[in-house]
């Protein structure tokens, strides 16, 4: 077992956002020093502790890094004055720096804080020259093997769960579709169950008319319909099995419920969950990871925005909180933190995190975003959100007609992807998070290697705006669905 430890830094500077600045020099020679970036990161540590987290499918074999996010110094940039470092924008910045190990796992090292004393010298300088560029073409810096072996306080480890490198894949640039559907009003919403086997339409009519029908993937994609409702404003799908929450609009002759879930296949008797009648109907709403809990956002007697927890098992609310954005067009929650993102009107992406414990106390508190990502996001409504089922990225589209991708540790743009003519509707990702398609009122289907960063299939098969693309599961075959009334099936071509 090697006792060679490579320091590392990641850091922002005045400028630039979050980055690798020093990196071990097998990482620099290879070009995979960005890695460290998205695999680092996360609150400020605790004193007396470091975070470990091994890297796997890596050509250098297993990796470890062992790190600690601290706040910076100015005297890092050799003032004499102790205080905060801070950027343009006067944000703390945060240094997170370690070392890499060239093995997995090292539960049984000891790190110390010597270690990172002595790693720490090796940042200095390389963090100084970033400090003073402006332009992006700063060249991070190789760091060299140092030793594990230092004497000092032994720190506590933090794991976190292991990160994976996906091998490239071969992307298809082409598909071919064909209408599997024709619905019988103009439409206004569509929906996928996160298999497939279930779609919903959402039809404009007076009675806000729901239907829901079984999409049959093993028997030539046919559709049969299941049951419907009305009244429906809003909707939403468990992530782990066939169920279906349903903002419900108030009635005018009856007290409806607030929110209505209803199970496949019979889909009845539904849940219904009941609101004060302080809170108009919920414009959007979503399941938390694991399904116990429904967030939903919608307007007060004051027209503030509020945003609601419920316990679906008490079918209670936990929590309101009021959010500045007065209208809310999509929310999203991570694959498996309790992190929400939410935007509307304004342009701009809020996150919140919360604490969802077995008793009735809930914890909120809103994530702070680089002012980058709301600048991006200027020219109108954002109308979806969507994050990758690997929770590394936050992909954002609307009005701009951009595709805005974020990183979710680091809260840095990784890419913006520009194309569509017309609003973008809706977004989906592939299961193995490498893939994005998109939909717009443009009547255009676009799919987008993010590996690449590129566009690789755009096609006009639709006769108005595209509402929703979906891929199903473990494929890259897409489900669309128009306001012309259909739903296109499209298969790769091989």
């Amino acid at each position: 077992m090697s006792d060679k430890v490579w320091p590392f830094l990641v850091s922002r500077n005045k400028n630039l956002g979050y980055r690798t600045v020093v990196a071990p020099d097998f990482l620099v020679s290879e070009k995979m020093h960005m890695l460290l970036a998205e695999v680092a990161g996360g609150e400020l540590t605790r004193e007396g502790f470091a975070i470990y987290r091994e890297v796997h499918g890596s050509p250098f074999g297993e990796l470890t890094l062992v790190f600690r996010v601290v706040r910076a110094d100015k005297r890092f940039l050799g003032d004499e004055e102790e205080g905060v470092l801070r950027d343009y924008h006067g944000r703390p910045i945060d240094f997170i720096e370690g070392v890499v190990l060239l093995q997995a796992p090292v539960s049984d090292l000891v790190f110390t804080d010597n270690l990172f004393l002595k790693a720490h010298t090796q940042l200095e300088k390389p963090y100084q020259e970033f400090w003073k560029d402006e332009t992006s073409l700063f060249t991070v810096q190789p760091s060299e093997a140092i030793s594990l072996a230092h004497e000092g306080k032994a720190l506590a480890l933090l794991e976190e769960s292991p990160f994976n490198i996906s091998p490239k894949i071969k992307v298809p640039s082409n598909w071919k579709s064909q209408k599997i559907f024709h619905g019988k009003y103009p439409v206004k919403a569509f929906g996928f169950s996160p298999s497939a086997k279930f779609f919903i339409v959402c039809y404009k009519t007076v009675e806000n008319d729901v239907e829901i029908y079984t999409l049959g993937i093993e028997n030539n994609y046919s559709v049969s319909r299941n049951v419907g409702l009305c009244n429906v404003n809003t909707f939403a799908f468990h992530p782990k099995k066939e169920s279906i929450v349903f903002g419900i609009k108030k009635g005018f002759l009856k007290k409806l419920p607030y929110l209505i879930i209803r199970d496949a296949p019979q889909w009845d008797p539904p849940i219904e969950l009941q609101e004060n009648g302080t809170l108009e109907a919920a414009n959007s709403i979503a399941f938390d990871s694991s399904g116990q809990s429904i967030v939903t956002v919608s307007q007060d007697a004051e027209g503030l925005s509020q945003l609601v927890v419920w316990r679906v098992e008490s079918r209670e609310i936990l929590y309101k909180w009021t959010v500045d954005i007065s209208q809310v067009q999509s929310i999203a929650f991570h694959p498996y933190e309790n992190l929400i993102a939410i935007a509307g009107d304004t342009g701009l992406v809020k996150l919140f995190r919360l604490s969802l414990p077995e008793d009735r106390f809930v914890q909120i508190r809103e994530e702070s975003l680089a002012s980058e990502y709301s600048s991006f996001q200027d020219n109108g409504t954002i109308r979806t959100l969507t994050y990758s089922p690997d929770g590394r990225m936050l992909a954002s589209a609307g009005n701009s007609k951009v595709i805005k991708i974020l990183n979710v540790r680091n809260k840095e743009i990784m890419a913006s992807l520009e194309g569509h003519k017309g609003v973008i509707n809706t977004l989906s990702f592939s299961s193995d998070s490498k893939v994005l398609a998109s939909g717009s009122d443009d009547g255009t289907i676009k799919v987008w290697d993010l590996n690449e960063k590129k566009e690789i299939f755009d096609r006009c098969e639709h006769d108005g705006s595209v509402y929703c693309v979906a891929f199903l599961a473990h494929s890259l075959n897409l489900i669309s669905a128009s306001k012309d009334r259909t739903v296109r099936l499209w298969q790769v071509d091989s």
